[in-house]
């Protein structure tokens, strides 16, 4: 008798409507700003844990026949900045190399249609982008030596750019 007498009582002051206003609310609230951080930030959600963080304050110009870096580079993540300042398409390979590999030994092997793989192995590229234009390459970098190379071919002397010059070798600590 005192829980039908509660009942009316609710209802006839708008119980319901309050109820399910409030549900509303908040999944309302939930779907607009907690879910959208939780699809940006997945690993966020676990106790613990944050994004990683990515550093961008590094930055790869590249032109006949050089590749320029602006900053230092350490462990981590990157998105590179690659900005072609030359005259013609270039990419950018990097290279990372097995532990006593040098340039100079990269260049020659592959100089002579050697295997790369002897060498070290590929850990990102930028497919070839205009001049005048820039690209974002996101990599991570461990320690060790790598390379920035183009392997465009000129026209002129039928070389890859990097064996004309445009390899920089960067060392990751």
């Amino acid at each position: 008798m005192i829980s039908s007498a509660f009942y009316r009582m609710a209802m006839t002051r708008g119980f319901r409507t309050k109820t399910l206003f409030a549900s509303f609310a908040f999944l309302s609230f939930f779907v607009i700003n907690v879910l959208p951080l939780a699809l940006i930030f997945p690993g966020a959600a676990y106790a613990g844990t944050s994004p990683q963080v990515v550093n961008t304050d590094v930055s790869i110009i590249i032109y006949e026949y050089d590749i320029d870096t602006s900053g230092s580079i350490f462990p981590g993540k990157y998105n590179l900045l690659v900005r072609n300042v030359g005259s013609m398409y270039h990419e950018v390979v990097v290279f990372k190399l097995n532990p006593g590999v040098t340039a100079e030994q990269f260049g020659e092997v592959v100089g002579h249609g050697g295997s790369l793989a002897k060498l070290g192995r590929t850990k990102g590229n930028l497919p070839p982008i205009e001049y005048g234009t820039t690209g974002n390459l996101a990599i991570t970098f461990e320690p060790g030596q790598y390379l920035l190379l183009c392997f465009r071919v000129d026209k002129a002397s039928g070389k890859p750019h990097f064996m004309i010059g445009m390899l920089r070798e960067v060392t990751v600590e």
